[in-house]
């Protein structure tokens, strides 16, 4: 066996896991691609072995196992291009169809490969050339995101230096609590025929301002965190960058480590975090970091990733087959991501509501994904299991109808303000001296994500957002006013919690799309919707 039958069949291994990872680039952290890149690697050079073993012909033996490796990483791209194809009433994306259709192309790939009488060496070296080429693209574009992303060591001078803030008699607890996609009540009703507003009244009874137009500064959740807790826009590091990167990278230093906590450790507060279900939001390196994603059992299942890959290969047979659901290799194979983003979900609202008990001043971090998509519960909180394999994707990427999108959106929010107004108040009541809470989305929701005449819509809906400020009954809740957007939130905090002195900044709203993160498109203020909203809906200000 020569290295050329090595290599070959490693690199057809590895290539599917690193296309899939250099098309999310800034979507996904390295760690959850390399379990499952070795893993196709090592399938690789294993068949491979094996077919050598029983045949001792290397040639025949790599060309074998590119065939059944091509067989089956390419089964879930071709199941999910036809399956919405029907002909002559016959859906062409059954599996009963492919699977067959993959057994007859495997025989007669195998057949070709075992018979040929012709020396298949030459095949062999060309294959080999067009399969280094071919892994060329993605390592090459993975690689320049990796360079680029010194970026976030040479760019260190332009988040913002830590404001001075003077300590009052007693240092209150600030919680900065952010619910991913939760959209504004307006926004709710006009499209969601949704009413908000005994939600927003429970939090009036408590204590909350609610900014009634409030706005994002930007469309996804690292630009509008990193802006928020960067107390800054975002448009330098965009020209420092330039609007076709894709480098996300930049942002943690702005969320991790950005002049908020800077300001806050300054005077003495302990940092709480908790792990998110996205690595780009998790404050690892906080003083006190929860992990809420432990599943029992001795296995652990597909990261989000590794099942997003998964369901383009053959393992799409497993995860469609309706027998395997509710046992233990279904809940490996498609059931414990949901799973895990449940727990994580009800971890951190049960654990938040601890919190007042942990002795000191405390900065708290909770990044919810929720009302976001997956949508995992019911309006009573009942488990929800999506059919359709984990991703936290939105908007265009959602897999479903904007109908379905917009009844699991509601359902799941329905459960999360119920869960809200018993931990707000569990917070309120245990906390002394009084705290400062921040309950605010990152963007809104994407139900109705497109162009054209329907733009307008999208864009209203992705933009607004739920602010709301408890201020303990320091300064002056009217401070926040109604369009008062994030890059602004811990600016007004500090002024009239901590006596800084910080000027406010424009509250303009800058939309991208995730393949260009930093092509800023200006937002109209307003962010007006057609009139379309439900008579029924009660939108009185709380």
């Amino acid at each position: 066996m020569r290295a050329r039958h090595l290599v070959l069949p490693i690199a057809f291994g590895l290539y599917p896991s690193l296309a899939l990872y250099a098309a999310n680039l800034g979507q996904v952290m390295p760690s959850d691609v390399l379990r499952s890149t070795l893993s196709g690697a090592a399938l690789g050079l294993a068949l491979v072995l094996v077919l050598f073993w029983l045949r001792r012909e290397g040639d025949r033996a790599a060309l074998l196992t590119c065939a059944g490796l091509t067989l089956f990483y390419s089964y879930g791209h071709v199941h999910s291009l036809l399956q919405p194809a029907v002909v002559a009433g016959l859906r062409l994306g059954r599996h009963s169809l492919l699977i067959g259709l993959w057994l007859a192309l495997a025989i007669v790939a195998g057949t070709l490969i075992l018979r040929t009488r012709r020396s298949l060496s030459a095949a062999v070296s060309s294959l080999l050339a067009a399969a280094l080429i071919l892994l060329a693209l993605p390592s090459a574009r993975i690689g320049l995101a990796a360079l680029t992303g010194v970026a976030r060591l040479t760019n260190q001078s332009q988040i913002p230096a830590a404001p001075s803030l003077l300590a009052p008699a007693s240092l209150p607890d600030v919680y900065y609590i952010i619910l991913d996609g939760y959209g504004r009540a307006d926004i709710l009703c006009s499209l969601y025929t949704y009413d908000n507003s005994p939600f927003l009244q429970t939090l009036a009874s408590q204590g909350f301002t609610v900014a009634d137009r409030a706005r994002s500064n930007y469309a996804q959740t690292l630009l509008s965190l990193g802006s928020s807790l960067g107390m800054t826009h975002l448009s330098g590091l965009a020209a420092s960058l330039g609007p076709a990167s894709r480098n996300v990278d930049a942002l943690q230093d702005y969320i991790r480590h950005g002049p908020v906590r800077q300001a806050l450790e300054g005077l003495g507060y302990r940092v709480v975090a908790f792990e998110t279900g996205y690595p780009y939001t998790n404050i690892y390196d906080a003083d006190v970091f929860y992990r809420t994603s432990a599943v029992a059992g001795a296995l652990p299942g597909l990261n989000p990733f590794e099942g997003m890959l998964f369901r383009t290969t053959f393992g799409a047979v497993l995860m469609d087959a309706q027998f395997l659901r509710g046992t233990a290799l279904g809940n490996l194979i498609f059931q414990s991501e949901f799973d895990r983003h449940r727990q994580r979900m009800e971890g951190i609202l049960d654990r938040l509501s601890d919190l007042p008990g942990l002795p000191g001043p405390k900065f708290v971090f909770a990044h919810i994904i929720a009302p976001h998509p997956p949508f995992v519960f019911g309006p009573q909180g009942e488990p929800v299991q999506p059919s359709q394999t984990f991703t936290t994707l939105d908007a265009q990427n959602y897999p479903g109808t904007p109908e379905a999108y917009r009844q699991g959106y509601t359902d799941q929010l329905t459960y999360l303000n119920s869960r809200l107004e018993q931990v707000l108040a569990r917070i309120l009541e245990r906390s002394d001296p009084a705290p400062v809470v921040i309950l605010q989305g990152d963007h809104g929701p994407g139900s109705t994500f497109a162009g054209g005449e329907a733009a307008q819509r999208s864009m209203a809906e992705r933009m607004s957002i739920l602010s709301a400020v408890h201020l303990g009954g320091r300064g002056d809740g009217a401070a926040f006013y109604p369009s008062v957007t994030p890059v602004n939130t811990f600016r007004l905090v500090f002024n009239q919690v901590f006596a800084a002195n910080l000027p406010l900044l424009p509250d303009v709203s800058y939309y991208s799309e995730m393949e260009a993160p930093y092509a800023f498109q200006g937002v109209d203020a307003e962010l007006s919707l057609p009139p379309t909203a439900d008579p029924a809906c009660d939108l009185a200000a709380p």
